[in-house]
């Protein structure tokens, strides 16, 4: 069963995208920056239908399949830099991307964690359903304003995600830079470049070793060129 049923994004552009909504700088970075942002590989916990957060799960069999074709479908990129989620799921896909651009290091970052659901988090979507379904309500028809039970909230999520950007993108000009991280993250992250405010932030499911591409002329002024790309993976 799937637990949550947002909208999926197309794969057309966005283009000129600015946000001013956080007060960033608008100073031009001296050349763009290529993010190239992939969610991780099916994991153990996505496999057993529990709501993973903060968990620390590994890779499923199917997910360590799904990053060997995401690491195919990445190994013409020129990669300058590539940043991961501490968290096992992540680095393993990571990791098999990085089979295919030998002596590029791997930084790990908490910041680009998922979200950490709290005592949600274990559960199995359907138990969630019945034993927390006033929370769940609240998630999908308020989900800025959500604070999940025992652990951080969605604004928590963005602003460590933020924080991670604002002090990257600078010091990455001109380069191309490969960022795997999760789903709930990289959906906070999307929505920023594509210019929405944080109070009308849209939750997107990203699919496992999904591949979005975005063009960072400043911390303000953004092209989305891909969203949510799992061609590489029929």
């Amino acid at each position: 069963m799937s637990p949550l049923k947002f909208h999926y994004p197309y794969h057309t552009p966005y283009l000129n995208c600015r946000n001013n909504s956080e007060g960033l700088s608008d100073q031009p970075f001296a050349a763009p920056v290529r993010l190239i942002l992939c969610r991780h590989g099916l994991s153990e916990g996505n496999a057993a239908g529990f709501l993973q957060g903060s968990i620390d799960a590994p890779l499923s069999e199917d997910g360590h399949k799904q990053a060997e074709r995401l690491s195919l479908a990445l190994a013409g990129e020129a990669f300058d830099s590539a940043y991961a989620s501490d968290l096992k799921r992540a680095r393993e896909t990571a990791a098999a991307v990085l089979r295919r651009h030998p002596g590029l290091q791997l930084r790990e970052d908490s910041r680009l964690r998922e979200i950490c659901s709290g005592d949600m988090e274990g559960l199995h979507f359907d138990i969630l359903e019945e034993r927390y379904a006033k929370e769940l309500k609240i998630l999908r028809e308020q989900m800025p304003d959500f604070i999940t039970p025992g652990g951080e909230s969605t604004r928590d999520c963005y602003e460590r995600a933020l924080d991670f950007f604002t002090e990257v993108l600078p010091r990455e000009a001109g380069h191309t830079v490969l960022l795997v991280s999760h789903g709930f993250l990289l959906a906070t992250v999307i929505n920023y470049f594509l210019g929405r405010p944080y109070e009308q932030m849209v939750h997107d499911i990203f699919g496992n070793c999904s591949i979005s591409e975005v063009l960072c002329r400043s911390l303000t002024d953004f092209d989305v060129l891909r969203l949510n790309d799992q061609s590489h993976l029929v």
